[in-house]
């Protein structure tokens, strides 16, 4: 049985504090992503719009067809429910995923992690405390988490895709690699209001970094 198929019933390594299958995240709440994600205005490079126009909607989800993020019901859906289109990045415990809902043209980040590597390098606490902090916070500097469910080895967190690419990358492609001032503010000003929101919150992020 592939990856995107497997059961909801789970015989692999349990992680306490993570359903079995599908728990929905803010459901009432999501309201965000509207129009952005539409896949012609998401895929920015030419690549990914060639990819994307080719794919037709499958029939198994005709029924989403035109609905926006905040009508889809999440509780229903599973791992095989989304297409992968390509890898977006990888870490010490999973990857990132951009995939589509199939039967829309919703796209969305599909975070997989392998709950042996999470046990193995003691990430678990870290990993819960990540969806704690996502599936609570309502901000427009901040990504969404519409949902989480586990597999049989595998965790998975389905979220907002944010189609810019990585800052870095962008500040890489800049003329001596450094922004205009008032970019510099623009940014700047996000990651504050950001930060100010986590803190409202109750929540402290301890990896910033200065430049």
């Amino acid at each position: 049985m592939s990856e995107e198929q497997e059961p909801a019933e789970l015989s692999g390594p349990s992680i306490e504090g993570i359903a079995p299958i599908i728990e929905v995240v803010n459901t009432d709440e999501v309201r965000r992503v509207g129009e952005k994600s539409n896949i012609q205005q998401a895929a920015t490079d030419e690549e990914l719009q060639t990819v994307i126009k080719k794919m037709k909607p499958t029939n198994s989800n005709e029924n989403l067809q035109g609905l926006e993020v905040s009508q889809i019901d999440f509780s229903t859906l599973g791992p095989s429910d989304f297409e992968k289109i390509k890898l977006l990045g990888r870490g010490d415990v999973g990857k990132v995923y951009l995939v589509r809902l199939k039967g829309t043209e919703k796209l969305f980040a599909m975070k997989v992690l392998k709950k042996e590597e999470m046990i193995k390098r003691n990430k678990v606490k870290r990993v819960l405390t990540e969806r704690e902090i996502l599936a609570t916070t309502d901000h427009p500097f901040i990504v969404t988490l519409y949902c989480s469910f586990q597999g049989q080895d595998k965790l998975y967190f389905i979220m907002e895709y944010c189609a810019g690419g990585e800052f870095f990358r962008m500040l890489q492609r800049q003329p001596n690699k450094c922004l205009p001032e008032a970019s510099v503010k623009f940014y700047g000003a996000e990651v504050l209001l950001a930060l100010e929101y986590l803190h409202m919150m109750g929540f402290i992020y301890r990896d910033l970094k200065p430049g």
